[in-house]
C-alpha cells in the first residue's frame, strides 16, 4: 500500500467540493457518495495495476475513465485530471507514462480513501 502523510489526506480532504458543494445540506445523500467511493476507488485502483501489468489499453482506458467521473463527482479535481492523463495515454497505446501516473493516482486514492472515511464519520455524527 502507498505511504499516505497526513498533508496528502488533508489537501484531499480540502479538495472534496462536494462537501461544500450544493449537497452540504444533504448529509444522508453525502455519506451514500463517499460510502460509494470508498467502496469503488481501491477496486478501481487494483483494475489498473492489473490492466497496466498485463498492457491491456482497453482495460487500463475504461478504469482510468471510471476513476475519473467518481473522482469528479466528489470534486477531487486533481486526482480526475490525473485519470484524465492515464486515460489519454492508454488510449494512445503509449506505456511509458503510465507507470509514473499510476503510482500518483495509488498514492491521491489512499489520501481520498481516508478522506472519504472521515467524512463519512463527520457526517454520521451530525445525523445521529
Amino acid at each position: 500500500a502507498p505511504e499516505v502523510t497526513e498533508s496528502d489526506t488533508a489537501e484531499v480532504a480540502g479538495g472534496l467540493d462536494v462537501l461544500q458543494g450544493p449537497h452540504a445540506g444533504r448529509p444522508a445523500l453525502l455519506i451514500k457518495l463517499l460510502r460509494s467511493m470508498l467502496g469503488h476507488a481501491p477496486e478501481v485502483v487494483r483494475g489498473l495495476k492489473a490492466a497496466h501489468a498485463a498492457q491491456d489499453f482497453a482495460m487500463l482506458t475504461l478504469n482510468a475513465h471510471s476513476l475519473k467521473s467518481s473522482a469528479g463527482n466528489l470534486g477531487a479535481q486533481e486526482l480526475a485530471e490525473l485519470c484524465g492523463r492515464l486515460e489519454a495515454a492508454a488510449r494512445a497505446k503509449t506505456l511509458a507514462p503510465c507507470g509514473p501516473l499510476l503510482a500518483t493516482i495509488e498514492v491521491q486514492v489512499a489520501a481520498l480513501v481516508k478522506a472519504c472515511d472521515a467524512g463519512v464519520a463527520t457526517l454520521e455524527s451530525r445525523v445521529a
